[in-house]
Parts: C-alpha cells; sequence; structure tokens
C-alpha cells in the first residue's frame, strides 16, 4: 500500500513545475512517490488539458493571453470585473 496521497502527489508535481527540484526523480526522491507515478500525473494532466481544449471557448493559448492581461492589468491597478473579463475573452476570441 502507498505510502502518500493524492495531495502529496499535487505537492510535488507542483514543486517540480515551480523548479525547485531540478528532475523529477530528485522530486520522487524527496517526496517519497515513485517517478513512474509522479511521470503518470504529468502525463494525464496535458492529456486532460488537451482533451477538453475544443470544448473551451479558448484555446490554451489564447487562455494564456487572458490571464497575462489581467495579470498585467492587476499589477497597474484595473480592477478586473467580470464584464471587462468577458470583454476581453471576446476580443482574444475574435483574434
Amino acid at each position: 500500500m502507498p505510502s502518500y496521497i493524492e495531495e502529496d502527489i499535487e505537492s510535488a508535481i507542483a514543486a517540480y513545475r515551480r523548479g525547485n527540484y531540478a528532475s523529477i526523480s530528485h522530486t520522487s526522491a524527496i517526496f517519497n512517490i515513485p517517478p513512474s507515478t509522479l511521470l503518470d500525473y504529468l502525463r494525464k494532466a496535458k492529456i486532460r488539458k488537451q482533451s477538453y481544449e475544443k470544448q473551451q471557448l479558448l484555446s490554451t493559448i489564447k487562455e494564456e493571453e487572458l490571464v497575462a492581461w489581467i495579470t498585467n492589468a492587476s499589477k497597474l491597478g484595473v480592477l478586473m470585473l467580470l464584464p471587462l473579463i468577458r470583454n476581453l475573452t471576446k476580443e482574444i476570441q475574435a483574434n
């Protein structure tokens, strides 16, 4: 029986993505999770995101563009209300 839970796997993947650890092997050793388990979760996350992309209003790239707009506006002190975000989404979707 594994000595780790779903939250441990998510924490390990988040730490790896942040660059806290140089490799999956190093991450797996620190979190005591088999490297194959971490790799499976990483692959499934990519596949899951790609499989639902056709059902989304924005592609993954355009979604990242929207996040960048919101982040930059927030840094400038612009209040990002839902109607403004919807308008930005429509603008990005049209391009």
